[in-house]
């Protein structure tokens, strides 16, 4: 019988059933291996499943548990890149769908948990990208409507044509209204939580974004290679 458990979310839940690699204690001699089966804990899952592993895990961090960081931060990284579809229905990332299924349990939002554990969604090969970048980074992000709003998310990238096929294009798809707007600025790279070269999106991470008035709005562009799926 599984008992509920008192937690600081507000309400009694259950506990979260996590796969076993997740509550393994760190250790670096066998970071690779738990790496990969963080990654293979998730892909294994139905995607309903998935949501429901994610929100775990972001209980587990809210409740300060530990969990095993190379295979949650794999998880993470999969659960940022891919989409979950429920119904026939696109849900934009795991984060969002957990985000909307959890109905407004969790105390934190998805940017300071995925800033959590941004260095361990990273490869090797982009930490050491990370590390090596010393020279200000010019960065945009594409939405639509007010500015004030788009500044404020963390997903940014370096690469212009990726945000001008948000703004134009992305989020019009999901029934988004307003004008279609690029913001750009410089910034250290020590703002950077994390690089992410997967999806070809030089994606950037900005845990909370920028402040509105560090950024300036620049045209968007009237050709745009096609992309798939992200969340820039």
């Amino acid at each position: 019988m599984k008992h509920f458990v008192p937690s600081k979310h507000g309400a009694e839940r259950l506990p979260p059933s996590l796969p076993e690699v997740f509550l393994r204690a760190d250790a670096p001699k066998r970071m690779n291996q738990d790496r990969e089966d963080g990654q293979n804990a998730f892909l294994i899952l139905t995607d309903e499943a998935r949501i429901g592993l994610i929100t775990d895990l972001i209980m587990h961090l809210e409740d300060m548990k530990p969990l095993n960081t190379a295979a949650t931060g794999s998880a993470f990284r999969l659960a940022w890149e891919l989409e979950p579809y429920l119904g026939g229905k696109r849900l934009g990332t795991y984060f969002s769908a957990a985000e909307i299924i959890s109905a407004g349990r969790f105390e934190s939002g998805v940017s300071e948990i995925v800033g959590r554990l941004a260095n361990e969604m990273m490869t090797a090969d982009e930490r050491r990208r990370l590390s090596e970048t010393k020279a200000p980074l010019i960065v945009y992000r594409g939405g639509v409507g007010d500015p004030a709003s788009i500044s404020q998310g963390m997903s940014w990238t370096t690469d212009i044509s990726c945000a001008d096929f948000y703004a134009r294009k992305w989020l019009v798809r999901w029934g988004a209204a307003g004008e279609p707007r690029i913001l750009s600025s410089q910034i250290e790279p020590e703002v950077v939580a994390a690089m992410f070269d997967g999806r070809d999106e030089s994606e950037i991470l900005i845990p909370n974004g920028l402040p509105v008035e560090r950024v300036v709005e620049v045209p968007t562009l009237s050709d745009v290679k096609p992309r798939s799926s992200g969340s820039c």
